[in-house]
């Protein structure tokens, strides 16, 4: 049934349409699939939303990466920039759970069987949006973030 969006797909979009993408907005960024760009200055943030390749009908699985890319520098280790850059071509990456000073790597999973998925939604929702974008979970960004939330301009 190709141009259909299976039910856990369409709740996913929904958390970042409503959770994270007016946050984003409002600090520069844009969005293009499951990516969200931000120019600063010679910078590039980049924040990606990635989906496990193990996905199910019944199990959806994603997690955050961020990134900072420089351009000109993936030109001299390559050869030439790409036009669209990708977190793996940053010259700095991880995963969200380092912004949230974390450890073990940080993903989140929606349920087909979710007995409240509105509720759940919304927990991850937030979540998501104290990760990104610095809200009141009280998680100080790691060394390795390069302090992610300051350099967005988060709070």
């Amino acid at each position: 049934m190709q141009g259909t969006i299976a039910p856990l797909e369409r709740r996913l979009r929904q958390i970042l349409k409503n959770w994270i993408e007016p946050q984003l907005k409002t600090l520069g960024f844009k969005k293009r699939a499951y990516t969200y760009t931000r120019t600063l200055d010679e910078v590039w943030w980049l924040i990606d939303i990635q989906r496990s390749r193990w996905n199910t009908s019944q199990r959806c699985e994603f997690t955050v990466n961020l990134g900072v890319y420089v351009p000109g520098f993936y030109a001299i280790l390559r050869g030439e920039d790409p036009k669209r850059p990708t977190v793996p071509d940053c010259v700095f990456n991880c995963r969200i759970n380092k912004a949230m000073g974390i450890r073990e790597d940080k993903w989140w999973t929606l349920h087909a069987d979710d007995p409240a998925p509105n509720l759940s939604d919304s927990a991850i929702g937030q979540e998501l949006t104290d990760a990104m974008v610095g809200g009141d979970t009280g998680a100080k960004p790691s060394a390795c973030s390069l302090d992610f939330h300051s350099a967005i301009g988060a709070k």
